[in-house]
């Protein structure tokens, strides 16, 4: 009996050959996250390859984190908002 207790549905599913689905959110994600990653990757190499003297690159460095602090948290807001009243619903 305590054998039947240890198995979750994955291992069960797994048994016969099948998977969960995974969410939309699982897989769309990691996805999103690398697309960010890169954007400010070539971002910086941008900026670091643009003639410009080295007080001007900082400015516009520190100019870009917090226009990019901003946008993020704004995103964050909308999806806070939306999964409350998703879920509320």
């Amino acid at each position: 009996m305590n054998a039947l207790r240890a198995v979750d549905v994955d291992d069960a599913l797994g048994y016969v050959g099948l998977a969960r689905r995974e969410s939309t959110l699982e897989r769309t994600l990691p996805a999103l996250g690398m697309a960010v990653v890169g954007a400010a990757v070539g971002a910086g190499a941008a900026l670091l390859f643009a003639p410009q003297s080295g007080g001007e690159l900082r400015s516009r460095i520190s100019e870009g984190m917090g226009q990019a602090k901003h946008r993020i948290g704004s995103m964050r807001e909308r999806g806070l908002s939306s999964s409350t009243t998703t879920h509320s619903s």
